[in-house]
């Protein structure tokens, strides 16, 4: 345990008005002790400590702010520690402004900090909060404009002046629409949320399209909202299902069932490269079936014949989670539709979701 003396130390030597270089050596030195669980229990309980860390994240030695923004994330990478910021301290509006700001030195530092503390349904809840604390409260503007704001900073790609690439938010945005009223609001602004997302489906950032992945999954958990995320405009399906084709052979009647952007790939056509990606890619599909218009687009539009075709590549791989998660949706698409009372598959009782189940596993 650390001593009230060598705490106090700490946080002299932290002071804005101390010499730059001690104030960095000093934050290397309390950044050490946040390497382990242990060490970030200990900081957490020292509430003057947090605090002079806190202050350096706008300090004017780079440095030191970002030596200050490293040590949060690592003390927020554990729930301890992410649910201490988010208790005794307000942060979420200062990160929301930093990375907003496309002159920001530590931007990206923010973006991760953002993610950890979102992680929790407290956090998230909190971050929307912040989120409508500091919109327009005129009537003609979005409850969130802020949040709005954060997904056009993230959608344009060379937003930061700095090279900061906001990757991270990605997974911010994933872990605020896993609770509902995070999933209902890009819902209801689809064109300015979700519908600027989707292309970051096939960038090249990991982060990027996992995150994205994520959080378009999660909207597709509102199935009252299916007929719209499934609108023409939007061209969902086709998002979906692209970067889980690969260079595939079909018919000219398969073809034509596909979406414009599935047709006549070319033979160079690479899968998403990331097993876990392409999970989230085929539980997304599946949450759009759980009622009859979202089977019935699904159908379509061709989807079976890219999920055949990608489940297969998956056995073939030993990727078996993958190839059940696929066989999973290939069954539903083939299957005869449920009796009436039971086309909502996430309304119906347990009970007979069983043994629709079971019913479709008859008919393999």
């Amino acid at each position: 345990m650390l001593q009230d003396s060598v705490i106090e130390d700490l946080v002299t030597l932290l002071k804005p008005s101390t010499r730059t270089e001690v104030r960095v050596a000093t934050l290397r030195h309390v950044s050490g002790l946040t390497s382990d669980d242990d060490g970030v229990s200990l900081i957490t309980k020292q509430k003057s400590l947090l605090t002079s860390i806190l202050s350096l994240l706008k300090d004017s030695a780079e440095e030191c702010a970002l030596l200050a923004y490293n040590t949060l994330i690592n003390i927020t990478a554990t729930d301890e520690g992410a649910n201490c910021i988010i208790t005794d301290f307000n942060l979420m509006e200062e990160l929301i402004t930093n990375i907003g700001d496309d002159e920001s030195h530590t931007a990206d530092e923010a973006a991760k900090l953002l993610m950890n503390l979102t992680r929790s349904e407290k956090g998230a809840r909190n971050f929307l909060k912040s989120c409508a604390n500091r919109g327009c409260t005129n009537e003609s503007t979005a409850e969130y404009a802020v949040l709005e704001h954060l997904i056009g900073c993230f959608s344009n790609v060379g937003y930061n002046k700095h090279a900061h690439k906001l990757d991270h938010v990605a997974f911010a945005l994933a872990n605020v629409t896993a609770i509902v009223e995070g999933r209902k609001y890009f819902c209801r602004r689809i064109d300015t949320t979700i519908k600027l997302l989707l292309p970051f489906l096939k960038h090249d950032s990991i982060i990027r399209r996992e995150g994205i992945a994520m959080t378009i999954k999660n909207c597709c958990f509102e199935h009252d909202w299916h007929e719209q995320l499934l609108g023409e405009d939007l061209e969902l399906l086709s998002h979906l299902m692209l970067p889980l084709a690969g260079a595939d052979e079909f018919d000219d009647e398969e073809n034509d069932a596909l979406p414009l952007d599935l047709q006549y790939l070319p033979e160079d056509k690479q899968r998403e490269s990331k097993p876990i990606i392409r999970y989230l890619l085929v539980e997304t599909l599946l949450l759009l079936c759980a009622d009859q218009f979202g089977r019935n687009c699904l159908k379509k539009h061709g989807v079976y014949y890219i999920i055949r075709q990608l489940h297969m590549w998956e056995s073939d791989h030993g990727l078996e989670e993958n190839a059940e998660q696929c066989e999973n949706l290939i069954q539903i698409l083939i299957a005869d539709d449920p009796e009436p009372g039971m086309e909502n598959l996430m309304k119906i009782p347990q009970e007979k979701l069983d043994a629709f189940e079971k019913g479709m596993k008859k008919s393999e």
